[in-house]
């Protein structure tokens, strides 16, 4: 059952276990794009609202219960109303939950110090965004 008035999720194709496992320029690349993704399905899905209530973001193990990386992308509000606490976006339950787009800037930060630092961030696993 959806937990909020509409709930989608975005996966990549590619396996990538969690959130967590995200690391380097690719990976950020492949963050971004999934919330692209997800804002388009809500913008598709809801054209003529642009006051909609959005929240978009993951879950960060062990708080999982899929391993396999997924974006969820809310549109508002939660059904029933205790699901806000599960996908709580407040700074004290980002380990549980995470931002969309705090993940992103997390991760672009982290490549472009590296990058910085002069360290190969490649991606190792592949092409996570086909």
């Amino acid at each position: 059952r959806p937990a909020a008035r509409r709930h989608y999720l975005v996966c990549p194709r590619a396996h990538v276990t969690s959130a967590s496992s995200l690391r380097g320029p690719d990976d950020a690349a492949l963050a971004r794009r999934m919330l692209e993704l997800g804002k388009e399905c809500i913008a598709r899905d809801f054209p003529d609202d642009p006051r909609v209530e959005t929240r978009f973001g993951y879950h960060i193990p062990p708080f999982n219960s899929v391993d396999h990386l997924h974006m969820h992308a809310f549109v508002l509000p939660f059904d029933p109303p205790w699901k806000e606490r599960k996908y709580c976006t407040e700074p004290w339950a980002r380990f549980a939950f995470k931002p969309a787009d705090v993940l992103v800037e997390e991760l672009e930060a982290e490549a472009e110090s590296e990058k910085e630092n002069g360290k190969d961030t490649g991606d190792t696993d592949g092409d996570k965004t086909s």
